[in-house]
């Protein structure tokens, strides 16, 4: 198996209070991810970094992977032969799925341990990771609260802004008692 790509860290601008582990969608990488969500802003004029400054940003990057359905590689978590029917070929999607569930335990682990055990205080989201990894991280993790995002797409935008960032705000302060 190969290695995974590096972390991309974005630290927070105070005192650690809290992490967000956020998995870009495929055919991104981490870094990409990261410009992309941090050149967007909220309603207050600001991006999620500037309003939730004691945050820890984990952008981590999926591996290249054999494309099926492409017939080359790309960076993905797993291989889905089809997005609009993901119980196609699903025999594809097992070694990825069980390769980037393990690389993401271990970041939640080592994001826990930052915040002394503490795991209400680390949060995991990401963009189009898929159904089938839904379906496996509501298995493993005590607590999922899955937002879906779906407007802006024919408006030409991954997440309306502002109005999506609000909302993904607003969900991350009210979790984390940042009111």
């Amino acid at each position: 198996m190969m290695d995974f790509p590096p972390l991309h860290l974005e630290p927070p601008q105070t005192t650690h209070t809290h992490t967000a582990i956020l998995l870009h969608g495929r055919g991104s990488n981490g870094p990409e991810f990261a410009e992309e969500l941090f050149s967007s802003k909220t309603s207050r004029a600001n991006n999620l970094p500037e309003c939730l400054p004691t945050w820890r940003w984990v952008f981590p990057t999926a591996r290249y992977r054999w494309a099926a359905a492409f017939e080359e590689e790309i960076c993905a978590w797993f291989d889905a032969y089809s997005l609009t029917d993901i119980q196609e070929r699903q025999e594809l999607q097992i070694e990825g799925l069980r390769e980037s569930v393990a690389r993401i335990l271990g970041i939640l682990e080592a994001e826990i341990a930052l915040l002394d055990g503490d795991a209400s205080r680390v949060y995991l989201g990401g963009y189009q990771p898929g159904q089938q990894a839904r379906q496996v991280l509501e298995e493993v993790v005590d607590h999922l609260e899955w937002l879906e995002y779906s407007q802006a797409e024919n408006e030409g935008h991954w997440i309306k802004e502002p109005e999506g960032f609000d909302r993904i705000l607003v969900f991350l302060e009210a979790a984390s008692g940042d009111e």
